[in-house]
């Protein structure tokens, strides 16, 4: 009997241990060390699917954290992750100089990822809006001219990054929302480099609805065609002279674009293709 009972003691006990690795509502604080490897992104972004909370474990409102504009400044975020290594809990907490020299070395990893030589100068994440539009005015000078000059596009990329470096992507409450189109046709007309870094930061944005899912799609087919790698949206085209028809490039599940399409507010694909005497007839999945 004796003997029984302890069996039925180590089988309970092994259950329960099982059950608790597998919660995936038991959190863990992240290191600084993964912080920098697997999450930096997380230092420059808000996100609807995670919870706020503040040192004292109150929870904090999105839309009020949205207003703050000092808060890659002077806040820092300890990651709370779950067993599957998904971040569920941000706690905001004073920056110190171990939150600093962290967030040097993500920046420095990010431009070096971007190939590019970046000419610091401080940015006021309060009043970004005239930055914004003083890029904006500089680039659309230059593409109406249609000459493109290089040191304009470099000193406006130069601008763009170190926003996104010290401030983060803004959100609508901070900017008008065509300065959004501003960021990001900066970074899209830049290198394949710089969008491969900077992707992400962007990306996000757009799953928080501050920009929008149809023009990162844009983006990330470019990336994707950039990297040889099959399209997803289906915005791509090709032609390697003026003389030639143009080419829809590579699709990745194409009977299916038309869904990932619509999910994203874009007409189907054969609507689009017209525009340019492209014939698109693979039947789609209902």
């Amino acid at each position: 009997m004796k003997k029984i009972l302890i069996q039925i003691f180590i089988i309970g006990f092994i259950i329960s241990c099982k059950n608790q690795k597998s919660d995936p509502q038991i959190l863990t604080k992240v290191s600084q060390k993964e912080k920098e490897e697997k999450y930096s992104y997380k230092i420059f972004s808000l996100e609807n699917d995670i919870t706020y909370r503040n040192e004292k474990g109150d929870s904090l409102a999105l839309d009020s954290l949205r207003g703050l504009t000092d808060l890659n400044k002077n806040w820092s975020q300890d990651l709370n992750k779950n067993q599957n290594g998904k971040i569920k809990e941000i706690v905001l907490r004073k920056t110190t100089k171990e939150d600093i020299a962290l967030r040097k070395r993500v920046q420095k990893k990010l431009e070096n990822g971007a190939k590019v030589n970046l000419e610091y100068f401080p940015v006021d994440c309060s009043n970004l809006s005239p930055l914004l539009k003083q890029i904006d005015s500089a680039d659309q000078a230059m593409r109406n001219s249609g000459v493109y000059k290089p040191e304009i596009g470099k000193e406006n990329l130069n601008k763009v990054i170190n926003i996104l470096n010290q401030c983060g992507m803004p959100n609508w409450e901070q900017v008008p929302r065509y300065q959004f189109s501003t960021i990001f046709f900066v970074i899209q007309h830049s290198s394949k480099e710089v969008r491969r870094s900077y992707f992400p930061i962007l990306k996000k944005s757009a799953e928080n609805g501050d920009l929008k899912k149809s023009t990162i799609a844009m983006m990330e087919d470019r990336m994707r065609m950039n990297y040889g790698k099959p399209q997803i949206y289906g915005t791509q085209i090709y032609r390697k002279s003026n003389s030639e028809p143009w080419k829809l490039y590579d699709l990745q599940n194409p009977e299916r674009v038309n869904k990932r399409r619509k999910e994203i507010g874009l007409e189907p694909l054969e609507q689009y293709l017209e525009n340019f005497g492209v014939d698109f007839k693979i039947e789609q999945e209902k």
